[in-house]
């Protein structure tokens, strides 16, 4: 059973999203850092949100509890872009909304190209190194560069199907009678 998706519309922009907790560990006390709504650059609507690092701080964006999560099988969707390359986001989980230490990493994405949203599926099971205790999402910002944005919208948590939905599809080739297309990792 699919829970409610995260579209971020509805939030106040510039602040934490409602159920949400932002982390920031700022080292340098130079800011700013931050993880909240945004209201420009959105995917789709008004809003999403936005992980701005400062320079080399710690900026985390926790997500609701999902109590199934330990019964395995469930994966994440959402789609992301940066506002420079070289970036990366790391999605992993951890056990609550205070437990930074304990972050698990399940997946790094790497942004290639600035401002380009791209959709993404993390799986949550143990093939992907999930423990089966953690009950909460949580968005890492990389911090390749200083003072730099990641922005994530359209989130929804899911259980993985049986067919998983094919993302980002691309034509390699095109000739009078016939196409290839691949399809990225994700």
């Amino acid at each position: 059973m699919q829970v409610q998706p995260f579209h971020f519309e509805n939030e106040i922009p510039f602040q934490v999203p409602s159920c949400w907790v932002e982390a920031v560990i700022d080292t340098n006390n130079f800011g700013p850092s931050y993880a909240w709504t945004h209201n420009n650059l959105a995917f789709r609507g008004n809003n999403h949100i936005e992980l701005q690092n400062g320079f080399a701080d710690t900026t985390m964006l926790i997500s609701p509890e999902f109590s199934d999560m330990p019964m395995g099988q469930k994966q994440i969707s959402f789609v992301a872009a940066s506002n420079t390359t070289p970036m990366s986001l790391i999605i992993g989980t951890i056990p609550d909304t205070s437990s930074y230490g304990s972050f698990l990493p399940l997946d790094t994405i790497h942004f290639s190209t600035a401002d380009a949203y791209r959709e993404y599926v993390v799986e949550i099971n143990a093939a992907n190194g999930y423990n089966g205790v953690h009950e909460h999402i949580a968005f890492l910002h990389g911090n390749e560069l200083p003072n730099s944005r990641i922005y994530v919208d359209q989130f929804s948590y899911d259980t993985i199907p049986n067919c998983p939905k094919v993302i980002n599809p691309f034509v390699t080739m095109v000739t009078d009678t016939s196409a290839t297309i691949d399809f990225p990792d994700n």
